[in-house]
Protein backbone atom coordinates (compact mmCIF):
# COMPACT_ATOMS: atom_id res chain seq x y z
CA UNK A 1 0.00 0.00 0.00
CA UNK A 2 3.03 2.09 1.06
CA UNK A 3 4.24 1.91 -2.69
CA UNK A 4 0.89 2.37 -4.87
CA UNK A 5 -0.57 5.13 -2.76
CA UNK A 6 0.66 8.63 -2.48
CA UNK A 7 0.97 11.08 0.26
CA UNK A 8 0.20 8.26 2.24
CA UNK A 9 1.33 8.22 6.43
CA UNK A 10 1.75 5.12 8.91
CA UNK A 11 -0.76 4.90 11.27
CA UNK A 12 -0.08 2.80 14.42
CA UNK A 13 -0.36 4.53 18.26
CA UNK A 14 -1.02 8.12 16.45
CA UNK A 15 0.00 9.95 19.84
CA UNK A 16 2.51 12.40 17.56
CA UNK A 17 0.85 12.27 14.38
CA UNK A 18 -2.79 12.82 15.21
CA UNK A 19 -1.90 15.53 17.15
CA UNK A 20 -0.48 16.75 13.71
CA UNK A 21 -3.73 15.98 12.05
CA UNK A 22 -5.53 17.80 14.43
CA UNK A 23 -3.26 20.94 14.40
CA UNK A 24 -3.40 21.23 9.97
CA UNK A 25 0.34 20.92 10.38
CA UNK A 26 -0.05 17.37 8.94
CA UNK A 27 -2.20 16.82 5.65
CA UNK A 28 -1.39 13.42 4.12
CA UNK A 29 -3.85 11.76 1.40
CA UNK A 30 -3.96 8.63 3.25
CA UNK A 31 -3.33 6.95 6.36
CA UNK A 32 -2.64 3.16 6.61
CA UNK A 33 -3.39 1.83 10.04
CA UNK A 34 -0.87 -1.13 10.86
CA UNK A 35 -2.48 -1.97 14.03
CA UNK A 36 -3.64 -5.44 12.59
CA UNK A 37 -0.43 -6.58 11.28
CA UNK A 38 0.29 -9.93 13.51
CA UNK A 39 3.85 -10.57 14.79
CA UNK A 40 5.19 -7.37 14.95
CA UNK A 41 4.51 -5.40 18.62
CA UNK A 42 7.07 -8.15 19.95
CA UNK A 43 10.02 -6.82 22.77
CA UNK A 44 13.46 -9.42 22.13
CA UNK A 45 16.64 -9.83 22.98
CA UNK A 46 19.05 -9.45 19.97
CA UNK A 47 22.99 -9.72 20.20
CA UNK A 48 22.87 -8.60 23.59
CA UNK A 49 20.60 -5.60 23.20
CA UNK A 50 16.69 -5.24 22.83
CA UNK A 51 14.65 -4.86 19.57
CA UNK A 52 11.59 -2.98 19.73
CA UNK A 53 9.19 -4.21 16.85
CA UNK A 54 6.61 -1.77 15.10
CA UNK A 55 4.07 -2.13 17.22
CA UNK A 56 4.99 -2.65 20.68
CA UNK A 57 3.57 0.05 23.18
CA UNK A 58 5.66 2.57 25.05
CA UNK A 59 3.95 1.17 27.97
CA UNK A 60 5.50 -2.10 27.17
CA UNK A 61 8.69 -1.23 26.98
CA UNK A 62 8.42 0.95 30.47
CA UNK A 63 6.86 -2.44 31.71
CA UNK A 64 9.55 -5.12 30.25
CA UNK A 65 11.68 -6.85 32.62
CA UNK A 66 14.53 -7.38 29.93
CA UNK A 67 14.51 -3.30 28.87
CA UNK A 68 15.03 -3.37 32.58
CA UNK A 69 18.02 -6.17 32.80
CA UNK A 70 19.76 -5.35 28.98
CA UNK A 71 18.96 -1.41 28.38
CA UNK A 72 17.64 0.21 31.81
CA UNK A 73 18.14 3.68 29.66
CA UNK A 74 15.79 3.28 27.31
CA UNK A 75 13.30 2.09 30.25
CA UNK A 76 14.04 5.80 31.79
CA UNK A 77 13.75 7.32 28.60
CA UNK A 78 10.54 6.01 27.81
CA UNK A 79 9.20 6.64 31.58
CA UNK A 80 9.82 10.43 30.16
CA UNK A 81 7.54 10.45 27.94
CA UNK A 82 4.18 12.32 28.26
CA UNK A 83 2.11 10.17 30.58
CA UNK A 84 0.81 6.70 31.33
CA UNK A 85 -2.47 7.46 29.19
CA UNK A 86 -0.71 8.32 26.17
CA UNK A 87 2.32 5.37 26.62
CA UNK A 88 -0.80 2.84 26.83
CA UNK A 89 -1.13 3.92 23.16
CA UNK A 90 2.00 5.38 21.56
CA UNK A 91 5.15 3.57 20.08
CA UNK A 92 8.52 3.54 20.15
CA UNK A 93 8.78 3.07 16.49
CA UNK A 94 6.32 6.00 15.85
CA UNK A 95 7.98 8.35 17.84
CA UNK A 96 11.09 7.53 15.96
CA UNK A 97 9.82 7.68 12.42
CA UNK A 98 9.31 11.11 13.32
CA UNK A 99 12.17 12.34 14.84
CA UNK A 100 10.75 15.10 16.73
CA UNK A 101 13.38 16.88 18.24
CA UNK A 102 11.02 17.22 21.91
CA UNK A 103 10.81 13.35 21.79
CA UNK A 104 13.10 11.68 24.03
CA UNK A 105 13.68 7.87 22.06
CA UNK A 106 15.73 9.36 19.39
CA UNK A 107 18.00 11.17 21.68
CA UNK A 108 18.44 7.72 23.25
CA UNK A 109 18.56 5.50 20.08
CA UNK A 110 21.57 8.37 19.04
CA UNK A 111 23.27 7.79 22.18
CA UNK A 112 23.30 4.14 22.26
CA UNK A 113 24.58 4.00 18.48
CA UNK A 114 21.57 1.62 17.58
CA UNK A 115 20.00 0.96 14.53
CA UNK A 116 16.35 0.38 12.66
CA UNK A 117 14.99 -1.87 10.17
CA UNK A 118 13.08 -0.65 7.22
CA UNK A 119 11.06 -2.60 4.83
CA UNK A 120 9.87 -2.40 1.82
CA UNK A 121 8.62 -4.37 -1.24
CA UNK A 122 12.43 -4.23 -2.40
CA UNK A 123 13.00 -5.81 1.23
CA UNK A 124 14.77 -5.05 4.47
CA UNK A 125 17.93 -2.48 5.38
CA UNK A 126 19.18 -1.54 8.47
CA UNK A 127 19.66 2.18 8.60
CA UNK A 128 22.32 3.20 11.85
CA UNK A 129 21.17 5.94 14.30
CA UNK A 130 23.78 8.38 13.31
CA UNK A 131 22.43 8.22 9.44
CA UNK A 132 18.53 8.15 10.14
CA UNK A 133 17.67 11.69 12.07
CA UNK A 134 18.55 14.54 8.46
CA UNK A 135 16.94 17.10 10.60
CA UNK A 136 14.02 18.61 12.66
CA UNK A 137 11.15 15.93 11.89
CA UNK A 138 13.22 14.59 8.85
CA UNK A 139 14.47 11.28 8.21
CA UNK A 140 16.17 9.10 5.48
CA UNK A 141 13.22 6.52 5.72
CA UNK A 142 11.64 6.34 2.23
CA UNK A 143 8.45 7.30 1.20
CA UNK A 144 7.25 3.51 0.30
CA UNK A 145 9.11 1.67 3.65
CA UNK A 146 8.05 0.95 6.73
CA UNK A 147 9.93 1.04 9.88
CA UNK A 148 9.46 -2.33 11.60
CA UNK A 149 12.26 -2.14 14.49
CA UNK A 150 14.93 -0.63 17.03
CA UNK A 151 17.57 -2.00 18.02
CA UNK A 152 18.85 -0.47 21.28
CA UNK A 153 22.39 -1.74 22.17
CA UNK A 154 22.87 -2.92 26.01
CA UNK A 155 23.40 0.30 28.33
CA UNK A 156 25.16 -1.32 31.49
CA UNK A 157 27.67 1.57 31.17
CA UNK A 158 26.97 5.00 32.96
CA UNK A 159 24.23 6.79 31.60
CA UNK A 160 21.83 9.84 32.28
CA UNK A 161 19.02 11.45 30.83
CA UNK A 162 17.60 14.32 31.85
CA UNK A 163 15.10 17.04 30.42
CA UNK A 164 13.34 20.43 30.98
CA UNK A 165 9.27 21.03 30.61
CA UNK A 166 7.04 23.37 31.95
CA UNK A 167 5.63 20.57 33.85
CA UNK A 168 5.87 16.94 33.94
CA UNK A 169 4.56 15.62 30.89
CA UNK A 170 4.56 18.59 28.36
CA UNK A 171 6.73 18.71 25.37
CA UNK A 172 10.46 18.96 26.28
CA UNK A 173 11.87 22.10 26.39
CA UNK A 174 15.35 20.81 26.27
CA UNK A 175 17.17 17.53 27.20
CA UNK A 176 20.03 15.49 27.31
CA UNK A 177 21.10 11.49 26.49
CA UNK A 178 24.31 10.56 28.12
CA UNK A 179 26.27 7.03 27.14
CA UNK A 180 29.56 6.35 28.36
CA UNK A 181 31.95 3.84 29.15
CA UNK A 182 1.18 -8.29 6.51
CA UNK A 183 -2.34 -8.03 5.80
CA UNK A 184 -4.56 -6.27 3.85
CA UNK A 185 -6.33 -3.10 4.16
CA UNK A 186 -9.82 -3.86 5.71
CA UNK A 187 -12.66 -1.83 5.85
CA UNK A 188 -14.31 -1.46 9.88
CA UNK A 189 -17.50 -3.22 10.50
CA UNK A 190 -18.15 -2.99 14.12
CA UNK A 191 -17.10 -1.97 17.41
CA UNK A 192 -18.13 -2.60 20.80
CA UNK A 193 -18.89 0.51 23.17
CA UNK A 194 -19.91 -0.28 26.66
CA UNK A 195 -21.02 -3.52 25.94
CA UNK A 196 -23.27 -3.22 23.10
CA UNK A 197 -21.97 -3.77 19.40
CA UNK A 198 -22.31 -0.67 17.48
CA UNK A 199 -21.88 0.02 13.90
CA UNK A 200 -18.83 1.58 12.63
CA UNK A 201 -18.12 5.44 11.14
CA UNK A 202 -18.72 5.47 7.65
CA UNK A 203 -16.48 8.59 7.56
CA UNK A 204 -12.83 6.92 8.11
CA UNK A 205 -11.35 10.62 9.57
CA UNK A 206 -13.61 10.67 12.63
CA UNK A 207 -12.00 10.72 15.47
CA UNK A 208 -13.17 8.74 18.31
CA UNK A 209 -14.02 11.49 20.87
CA UNK A 210 -16.51 12.68 18.28
CA UNK A 211 -17.57 9.44 17.14
CA UNK A 212 -18.57 8.59 20.85
CA UNK A 213 -20.55 11.80 21.38
CA UNK A 214 -22.06 13.12 18.33
CA UNK A 215 -23.01 9.31 16.39
CA UNK A 216 -23.46 7.17 19.90
CA UNK A 217 -24.36 10.27 21.97
CA UNK A 218 -22.43 9.70 24.59
CA UNK A 219 -21.41 12.91 26.05
CA UNK A 220 -20.11 11.86 28.89
CA UNK A 221 -16.77 12.20 26.99
CA UNK A 222 -15.67 15.31 27.35
CA UNK A 223 -13.43 17.32 25.02
CA UNK A 224 -10.70 19.61 25.44
CA UNK A 225 -7.72 20.22 24.08
CA UNK A 226 -7.75 17.97 21.22
CA UNK A 227 -4.07 17.22 21.40
CA UNK A 228 -3.68 14.57 24.77
CA UNK A 229 -2.90 17.17 27.33
CA UNK A 230 -6.14 18.19 28.99
CA UNK A 231 -7.27 14.69 29.77
CA UNK A 232 -11.11 15.22 29.63
CA UNK A 233 -11.67 12.80 26.53
CA UNK A 234 -9.78 9.93 28.17
CA UNK A 235 -11.78 6.49 27.88
CA UNK A 236 -11.10 2.92 28.59
CA UNK A 237 -9.51 0.80 25.17
CA UNK A 238 -9.61 -2.45 26.78
CA UNK A 239 -9.45 -1.56 29.88
CA UNK A 240 -6.47 0.85 29.73
CA UNK A 241 -6.94 4.49 29.70
CA UNK A 242 -6.80 6.27 26.11
CA UNK A 243 -7.52 9.26 24.31
CA UNK A 244 -10.24 9.23 22.12
CA UNK A 245 -8.95 12.82 20.83
CA UNK A 246 -5.75 11.21 19.37
CA UNK A 247 -7.81 8.26 18.05
CA UNK A 248 -9.15 7.71 14.89
CA UNK A 249 -12.76 5.60 15.47
CA UNK A 250 -11.99 3.11 12.87
CA UNK A 251 -9.12 2.00 15.05
CA UNK A 252 -11.40 0.82 17.43
CA UNK A 253 -12.74 -2.00 15.41
CA UNK A 254 -12.55 -5.54 17.13
CA UNK A 255 -11.56 -3.91 20.61
CA UNK A 256 -13.84 -2.90 24.17
CA UNK A 257 -14.63 0.56 24.51
CA UNK A 258 -15.72 1.84 27.86
CA UNK A 259 -16.73 5.55 28.54
CA UNK A 260 -18.18 7.10 31.89
CA UNK A 261 -21.56 5.69 31.20
CA UNK A 262 -20.32 2.33 31.18
CA UNK A 263 -19.10 2.48 34.39
CA UNK A 264 -22.63 2.17 36.51
CA UNK A 265 -26.06 1.74 34.69
CA UNK A 266 -28.89 3.93 35.64
CA UNK A 267 -30.46 2.86 38.89
CA UNK A 268 -27.68 0.80 39.88
CA UNK A 269 -25.37 1.43 42.97
CA UNK A 270 -22.28 3.74 41.26
CA UNK A 271 -18.62 2.64 40.13
CA UNK A 272 -16.70 2.81 43.58
CA UNK A 273 -14.37 5.38 41.73
CA UNK A 274 -17.47 7.51 41.29
CA UNK A 275 -18.52 6.81 44.92
CA UNK A 276 -15.60 7.78 46.04
CA UNK A 277 -15.38 11.11 44.08
CA UNK A 278 -18.92 12.24 45.17
CA UNK A 279 -17.90 11.11 48.98
CA UNK A 280 -14.34 13.45 48.77
CA UNK A 281 -16.22 15.90 46.86
CA UNK A 282 -13.31 15.33 44.33
CA UNK A 283 -14.95 17.98 41.48
CA UNK A 284 -16.44 21.48 40.83
CA UNK A 285 -17.74 21.98 37.55
CA UNK A 286 -17.16 18.42 36.29
CA UNK A 287 -16.02 19.21 32.95
CA UNK A 288 -12.82 17.47 33.87
CA UNK A 289 -14.41 14.67 36.00
CA UNK A 290 -14.98 12.03 34.03
CA UNK A 291 -11.24 11.86 32.25
CA UNK A 292 -10.29 11.92 36.13
CA UNK A 293 -12.77 9.06 36.79
CA UNK A 294 -11.63 6.91 33.77
CA UNK A 295 -7.91 7.47 34.26
CA UNK A 296 -8.36 6.70 38.10
CA UNK A 297 -10.33 3.19 37.25
CA UNK A 298 -7.54 2.22 34.69
CA UNK A 299 -4.70 2.98 37.42
CA UNK A 300 -6.58 1.13 40.08
CA UNK A 301 -6.66 -1.84 37.55
CA UNK A 302 -2.95 -1.71 37.20
CA UNK A 303 -2.10 -0.76 41.20
CA UNK A 304 -5.20 -2.01 43.34
CA UNK A 305 -3.56 -0.13 46.38
CA UNK A 306 -1.60 2.36 44.73
CA UNK A 307 1.57 4.67 46.74
CA UNK A 308 1.13 8.04 46.70
CA UNK A 309 3.85 8.30 43.66
CA UNK A 310 1.46 5.78 41.98
CA UNK A 311 -1.40 8.30 42.64
CA UNK A 312 -0.09 11.09 41.22
CA UNK A 313 1.06 10.10 38.38
CA UNK A 314 -2.27 8.19 37.53
CA UNK A 315 -3.75 11.36 37.56
CA UNK A 316 -1.47 13.70 36.08
CA UNK A 317 -2.16 13.98 32.56
CA UNK A 318 -5.42 15.17 33.60
CA UNK A 319 -5.80 19.24 33.97
CA UNK A 320 -8.75 20.24 36.68
CA UNK A 321 -9.32 24.17 36.31
CA UNK A 322 -11.76 25.15 38.94
CA UNK A 323 -10.77 23.04 42.26
CA UNK A 324 -7.24 21.80 43.81
CA UNK A 325 -6.14 18.33 43.78
CA UNK A 326 -6.01 17.60 47.38
CA UNK A 327 -9.43 15.96 47.38
CA UNK A 328 -9.00 14.34 44.31
CA UNK A 329 -6.24 12.76 45.55
CA UNK A 330 -7.95 11.74 48.44
CA UNK A 331 -10.66 10.74 45.97
CA UNK A 332 -8.28 8.05 44.43
CA UNK A 333 -7.14 6.51 48.24
CA UNK A 334 -10.87 6.32 48.98
CA UNK A 335 -11.61 4.92 45.47
CA UNK A 336 -9.03 2.13 46.05
CA UNK A 337 -10.62 1.35 49.74
CA UNK A 338 -14.24 0.83 48.05
CA UNK A 339 -12.93 -1.47 45.21
CA UNK A 340 -11.47 -4.14 47.88
CA UNK A 341 -14.67 -4.00 49.40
Amino acid sequence: MLTSLEDAKVLAGGQSLVPLLNFRLARPAHLIDINRIPNLDRIYEQDGGVVVQALARQAEVEDSRLVGQRCPLLGLAVRLVAHRVIRNRGTVCGSLAHADPASELPATLLALNGHLVARSTRGSRIIPAVDFFTSVMETTLAPDELLVEAWFPASTGKYAIAEESRRHGDFALAGGVRYGEGRDRQVVRRMRVNGIVHPAPSDPRRLLSDHLRHDLGLTGTHVGCEHGVCGCCTILFDGMPVRSCLMLAVQAEGHELTTIEGLAAPGTPLHPVQQAFHECHGLQCGFCTPGFVMSVVGLLGRHPNPTPEQMDEGISGNLCRCTGYASIRRAVARAAELSQK
